[in-house]
């Protein structure tokens, strides 16, 4: 019980292919790192645009942005995180 069967080998197309059985992972990674920058692009953006168009101080722009991300937390937590299902409680 728990022994390799060495007989058997796969196909030379399956064998040491890198990266095959992380795939999914590379996949969120890349989404997380695009996402991530759109984020910080859109944040970057606001702020410039507080501070030169609508001639807002910093120490306003940086309340404002501390303010969204406080109040965006606050509704992930409070409406019970990540739920993708259609029944109450499902979680993903």
């Amino acid at each position: 019980m728990g022994r390799i069967r060495t007989d058997r080998a796969l196909p030379d197309d399956q064998n040491h292919r890198p990266g095959h059985a992380h795939r999914p992972l590379l996949v969120f990674v890349v989404a997380f790192i695009l996402f991530n920058d759109g984020v910080q692009t859109t944040i970057a953006m606001a702020s410039i645009y507080a501070t030169e168009t609508l001639e807002l101080g910093i120490t306003i722009v940086i309340v404002a942005v501390l303010l969204v991300q406080f109040v965006a937390f606050s509704g992930r937590w409070l409406s019970g995180g990540t739920r993708c299902g259609s029944e109450p409680g499902e979680r993903c």
